[in-house]
């Protein structure tokens, strides 16, 4: 094998091998990388979870493929096309958001948006070096091409399967966690909200969340009509400091008593959905809803007899 080939060869298993590195390392830390598209607060977070696990699929099928040359010519394009779409998208991380992790290897391996996007950049140039490869012929190659593509989607999509899709399927007419809730309650790092006596409002919101926004508003012209106090309505949040902040002025929840709590936790809690409410007596969950579900007679009802 002449010595150009063999740097071919290697560049080749080189890259194959990155991506799939990059899909397994997204995987092993799966929940930090969900809340991370999430963030973004361009999809729900049901549907982020899905995003997250079509980005390590295609990872995982285009590395195999690239190492196993099939469909040579339509992998090396979708490779430099997914190189393009990530850069610009570390592009506007770095202008607009300053992470100090873009999760391209996921929550094990920190990598800075510079950084990535410099490796992004070294990698769309190296492609340019194995463009010329030709496909690998053998017996069963569309047997294999097809192992490539069910293992690489069912990797993510079957052995790890959204949990919120998962517990929407087993209840699909709560909207709150209640075992998941009550768990949450017994680990000491996790705030209390004091619950224990009387009855209130409880809210499971994301800081980001523009349902979230558009429900208190709702919720507060409510209890501003009937005189019930801001004493009667408590609400977990999840979110960076400065949105949060952001959160409680535009929401006029100042005044109003919260905590804050992990994304990991909210999305258990909620099964990934915001906003979600529940009427809290005593420390247990009467009824929960989502933001369609606000019922002014039900709210009122339920705190005036507090009141």
């Amino acid at each position: 094998m002449k010595p150009v080939q063999i740097i071919r060869l290697i560049l080749r298993l080189l890259i194959g091998g990155m991506f799939i590195t990059a899909a397994v390392m997204k995987l092993l830390s799966l929940d930090e990388f969900e809340v991370y598209i999430y963030s973004f607060n361009l999809f729900s977070y049901v549907f982020s979870t899905l995003v997250a696990r079509a980005v390590i699929a295609a990872e995982l099928i285009l590395g195999a493929g690239l190492i196993a040359k099939i469909c040579y010519k339509q992998v090396w394009w979708l490779i430099q096309l997914m190189l393009v779409g990530f850069s610009l998208l570390l592009v506007y991380v770095m202008l607009f958001r300053h992470d100090t992790n873009c999760h391209c290897f996921g929550d094990l391996i920190e990598l800075n948006p510079a950084a990535s996007l410099i490796k992004n950049m070294v990698t769309f140039g190296l492609m340019f070096f194995i463009r010329k490869e030709a496909d690998y012929q053998f017996k069963g190659k569309k047997w294999c091409a097809a192992a490539i593509v069910v293992v690489g989607i069912a990797v993510p999509f079957v052995l790890f399967t959204p949990d919120t899709v998962y517990n929407k399927f087993v209840n699909p007419n709560d909207k709150l966690n209640v075992e998941a809730y009550y768990q949450a309650q017994t680990d000491s790092a996790f705030c209390d909200l004091q619950l224990s006596d009387g009855r209130y409002l409880v809210g499971f919101f994301s800081s980001g969340c523009q349902y979230c926004r558009q429900s208190l508003h709702k919720v507060n012209t409510i209890m501003q009509n009937h005189a019930i106090s801001h004493d009667s309505f408590k609400y977990y949040i999840w979110g960076s400091e400065e949105g949060i902040a952001r959160f409680k002025e535009e929401t006029a929840t100042q005044d109003v008593q919260h905590c804050l709590i992990s994304p990991i936790t909210a999305i258990n809690i909620t099964f990934g959905s915001f906003p979600v409410y529940a009427l809290v007596e005593k420390g247990k969950v009467v009824k929960s809803f989502d933001y369609r579900g606000i019922d002014e007679n039900d709210i009122v009802t339920f705190l005036k007899d507090k009141n």
